[in-house]
């Protein structure tokens, strides 16, 4: 973060694929954000084979009560969340994971996100490079069904099983 005393923070979680990646590619996108008197953190990651999807999710809501708990995440903070590609994915899942960090959260911008992670495999077997994307093994983790484990993985199905619940 470059001040505590803005009154906007924004964490920004990277792309990369769940594989690669890192917070320093991103260091230029800072600039118009810091011009308009915003905090931003952006946040590195574990990622494959250092992590699973589940671990970097987790990672997410780590760096959320890191800044909550040094002071930066504040009843007069307008907290926001953004994420790139995987970091959208992993950011959309730590929102549905994390009631706190949900309810923390004013605004969620998402870019170029992937949200039903067995329709991408699909997408990635078509274009035929399912073989060299750590997509679909980062998702599944140490899991015995591939399927069930991209379903828990899903954004939308997530919140899809999330709302049938609610009914």
């Amino acid at each position: 973060p470059s001040s505590s005393t803005a009154s906007t923070l924004l964490l920004f979680v990277h792309g990369g694929a769940w594989g690669s990646g890192s917070k320093e590619v991103y260091r230029l996108m800072a600039a118009p954000f810091l011009e308009r008197d915003t905090t931003i953190a952006v946040l590195g990651y574990r990622t494959y084979p250092d992590g699973y999807v589940q671990d970097q999710v987790d990672d997410v809501v780590e760096a959320f009560r890191t800044l909550k708990a040094g002071g930066l995440i504040g009843t007069t903070t307008r907290f926001n969340l953004m994420g790139h590609s995987s970091g959208a994915h992993l950011s959309a899942m730590a929102l549905l994971s994390d009631r706190e960090l949900r309810e923390a959260t004013k605004c969620f911008v998402s870019l170029s996100g992937v949200y039903d992670i067995p329709s991408h495999y699909q997408y990635e077997r078509l274009r035929g490079v399912e073989r060299v994307s750590p997509m679909a093994v980062a998702c599944a983790g140490p899991s015995v069904s591939l399927l069930q484990a991209w379903k828990r993985q899903s954004p939308t199905r997530v919140a899809q099983s999330d709302v049938q619940l609610e009914s």
